[in-house]
């Protein structure tokens, strides 16, 4: 029976039955002597970095939508800035909380009207943010003192929670 043989050298062949070893050449990893192709463990490898790095980018990733204290922390800026604003122009300013957002009105001539500039325009929540207020009620009210009765507004989206608090005197912050 003839015995299979690999060229060693250009016009060298060996014996494979001569070597006693369980794998060709020098074993599992062995490249051919051309140089082309990558052998199974390289390959393994290189998925394996592939994975571990796409795993990192996708953990590290940022919720598109913020965090919800993120939005907590604007809406007690723009809820404090409604009350030095019902302090500098003398007349109650109010947050007005809505289902899909939150909005600011002031008293004008004897009724509540949005107010229409910048920082108290309407603002949305971000997708699936919800809000509740302990009472059940959906507006605070800045008095021309800066004064307000206290509440406390809770934010919820899926299984993260914060909440604004009103003082008495008017201030607003967030617990957590």
């Amino acid at each position: 029976m003839a015995g299979f043989s690999i060229p060693r050298h250009p016009g060298e062949s060996r014996d494979l039955r001569e070597d006693n070893a369980p794998f060709p050449a020098g074993g599992p990893g062995f490249r051919r002597g051309d140089g082309s192709g990558f052998t199974l463990v390289e390959l393994l490898v290189v998925l394996v970095i592939i994975g571990l790095v796409s795993a990192a980018v996708i953990v590290g990733m940022p919720d598109p939508r913020g965090a919800l204290r993120g939005e907590a922390l604007r809406l007690a800026a723009r809820a404090e800035a409604a009350r030095e604003r019902a302090m500098m122009d003398n007349r109650p300013v109010a947050l007005v909380l809505k289902e899909g957002g939150y909005g600011f009105e002031w008293r004008t001539g004897g009724e509540w009207r949005a107010v229409g500039e910048r920082p108290f325009i309407e603002q949305s929540w971000s997708e699936g943010t919800r809000v509740s207020m302990d009472g059940g009620e959906s507006r605070i009210m800045f008095d021309s003192t800066g004064f307000a009765e206290p509440a406390r507004l809770r934010l919820v989206r899926g299984k993260e929670e914060a909440q604004v608090e009103v003082t008495d005197g008017g201030r607003v912050h967030v617990l957590r």
